[in-house]
């Protein structure tokens, strides 16, 4: 059987209680209308979960991910090709 993090649980193992007291907890409560406490974040933030699942957190996850999007859009910008003249 696969468990699943709550939210809080994901969110206090990287930061800070007041972020998750003033910020969460309130936008769960009101997108979800429930308590934070017993949502599953793998069906709720699916995004944060893959995140902490791929890198191991959510900050340093963020981070990488934001590099790794950057790498394959400067992939892409190198591969387009311009017709100057147009196509003939």
């Amino acid at each position: 059987m696969v468990t699943t993090k709550a939210l809080p649980n994901l969110l206090q193992n990287g930061l800070a209680e007041n972020f998750l007291d003033y910020a969460i907890n309130p936008l769960a409560a009101e997108v979800y209308a429930g308590n934070p406490e017993s949502l599953s974040v793998k069906s709720a933030f699916p995004n944060l979960y893959a995140l902490e699942e791929k890198y191991g957190g959510l900050i340093i996850g963020t981070f990488k991910s934001i590099k790794e999007r950057k790498h394959g859009a400067e992939k892409t910008k190198q591969s387009a090709k311009m017709f100057h003249s147009g196509m003939v």
